[in-house]
């Protein structure tokens, strides 16, 4: 994108915030790569868009405690990881959850997500639980190869 379309974007009210600069699995860095990844992009977007930048979104959910840490030192309001699950008032806004929507999902499949369908919401927590458990066991650079090879060989399909 251009800065031209991200202003456009957020002259009509769309916020326009940080998720890292180079999309790195955080928690296979160092504290100082951290630190450069968490700020950066902060302190870029603030400039060129002058506006303050609040809040980070955790590439492929990957942070350990150092990274939350970093987070609140940057003045970040909140992290969005990729935990499944819906925020309320007493979750950590260093680790909001969301609900991930997938290409394949309809707009059928959306609505029953946004409303708390119990057969989706079972699915989608064991899909995610499922990526979680080979994720810890693989490790995330290993995880992180095989999802960019899944990525590539899905989009030359199509």
């Amino acid at each position: 994108m251009t800065w031209e379309q991200l202003m456009e974007m957020q002259n009509h009210h769309m916020q326009i915030e940080s998720h890292t600069h180079t999309h790195t699995p955080l928690e296979l860095l160092s504290k100082a790569e951290i630190e450069w990844e968490v700020n950066h992009p902060k302190e870029f977007l603030e400039k060129h868009l002058g506006k303050q930048v609040k809040f980070i979104s955790l590439p492929h959910g990957s942070y350990n405690r150092e990274t939350l840490l970093i987070a609140r030192k940057a003045h970040y309001l909140a992290c969005a990881t990729s935990n499944f699950g819906y925020a309320t008032p007493k979750t950590n806004a260093y680790t909001l959850p969301r609900i991930l929507l997938r290409r394949n999902h309809d707009i059928s499949q959306f609505a029953r997500l946004c409303e708390g369908g119990t057969l989706i919401w079972l699915r989608e927590r064991l899909i995610h639980q499922s990526k979680s458990l080979i994720k810890d066991a693989i490790g995330i650079g290993c995880y992180n190869k095989l999802h960019k090879i899944r990525y590539r060989l899905d989009h030359a399909r199509s």
